[in-house]
Order: structure tokens, then sequence, then C-alpha cells
């Protein structure tokens, strides 16, 4: 609304596909080979944001397992090896989904 004098905060951080680096290989408790993979945000990852991020983390228990490095604004998860990794892309979208996700609810919140 024209006059209202609130200026409405848009976040559109968004996950940078070519940064993704594949880190060690471990075990599961349940024995299945793991790989552990980074990836960069992109864009303005403020205290306000990360907030969102745990925020919606804590609604949707799917999202548990992306772990957001504060201080290199990078989110760091695991995946099986082999079927399923992120060169499938399953993670990356679902890694997609979370951020946009938390975009929306901050800029909402903001």
């Amino acid at each position: 609304m024209a006059g209202t004098g609130f200026l409405v905060k848009r976040y559109e951080v968004h996950v940078d596909r070519s940064s993704l680096r594949k880190g060690d290989v471990s075990r599961s408790p349940l024995g299945e080979e793991r790989c552990r993979f980074a990836v960069e945000l992109a864009g303005q990852v403020d205290e306000h944001w990360r907030r969102c991020f745990r925020l919606v983390q804590m609604d949707d228990t799917g999202f548990f397992r992306f772990r957001l490095d504060i201080a290199k604004s990078v989110i760091t998860f695991t995946s099986p090896e082999g079927e399923g990794s992120p060169d499938s892309g399953f993670d990356l979208m679902r890694l997609d989904t979370l951020v946009g996700m938390v975009n929306r609810r901050a800029s909402v919140a903001a």
C-alpha cells in the first residue's frame, strides 16, 4: 500500500550448485556408506534469515539433515554413496525447497 511507510524486505538466498563439494565417506550406524557434501549459499544470509532457517527445520523434520555453517553460509549434509547421491539431484532439490521456504518465512517476518 502506497504511503504506509513500510518497506518489505525480500530475501532471495539460493543454493550455488556450482560450489557443491564432496567430502569424506563414512559408515552410518546401520553400516551404510555415506558421503558428506557441502554447498554454498548465495544472497543475504543474515541473523534473521538464519533464525528462520532453524524455525523451518523445526516445522518439518525432513530438513534436519541439512546443517547451516553460520560463519561461512555453507550447508552440509550427508547422502548415501552411489544411487541417491546429490548427483541424482534429489538432495539438491530438497535443499532448494528448504531455502525457498526459509526465504518466504524470512521475507514475511522481516
